[in-house]
């Protein structure tokens, strides 16, 4: 098994993109009042649904092969956001990690210059992990940017860790165990993907 990168080619520029996270939350209904307790689980997935465009059949293969070593989650690939590669926000150079953070916490604070911000929906790699700011914020003047994520952190992750703001990608599968692509006579048909996240 190998984690390859999406292509740069422009076949795989997607037509359109849907992009979201699946929650892991338990539900518990009372049988009586019918009132619902749920538990949020450290364990969401980000998916991701890519439709690419029609293309030449020359240009095909190249894009039946790319999806045929997905397939069936045998192999893996790094996706970033395709439509918001870089934060809204203002944060960019090196911000780290300023304080350690456990598994579970859905706050954490970044070292940046001091005035930076972060948008409500901006995206950012840590530890390993692709992390989705839950409102705007702006840095103190120390450069402390203290920022609520809505996905919690899996694992721990030591301060001083580096903060990926240009295209932080997941890895993700491709959980069909295959993938047909149609031909109509000249042209070889768009074709829809669904990407599921995996760690």
């Amino acid at each position: 098994m190998s984690t390859m990168d999406w292509p740069a080619a422009r076949i795989f520029a997607p037509a359109s993109m849907a992009f979201g996270l699946k929650k892991a939350v338990l539900q518990s209904r009372s049988p009586y009042s019918g009132s619902v307790l749920p538990t949020d689980l450290a364990a969401e997935r980000w998916l991701l649904s890519i439709t690419l465009p029609p293309v030449v059949p020359s240009e095909s293969a190249a894009r039946e092969a790319f999806l045929t070593r997905l397939s069936g989650g045998s192999n893996w690939v790094r996706v970033w956001h395709m439509q918001r590669p870089v934060p809204l926000g203002t944060m960019r150079g090196n911000p780290t990690l300023k304080s350690a953070v456990a598994r579970g916490a859905k706050t954490l604070t970044i070292s940046t210059t001091s005035g930076a911000t972060l948008m409500a929906g901006d995206l950012f790699g840590l530890g390993g992990q692709l992390f989705m700011n839950a409102t705007d914020a702006v840095a103190d003047g120390s450069g402390n940017l203290a920022v609520e994520v809505v996905n919690r952190v899996r694992k721990a992750i030591t301060s001083g860790a580096g903060v990926t703001w240009n295209k932080p990608t997941a890895d993700f599968m491709l959980p069909a165990d295959s993938v047909l692509s149609q031909y109509q006579p000249g042209y070889a048909d768009s074709l829809a993907i669904d990407l599921e996240e995996v760690w």
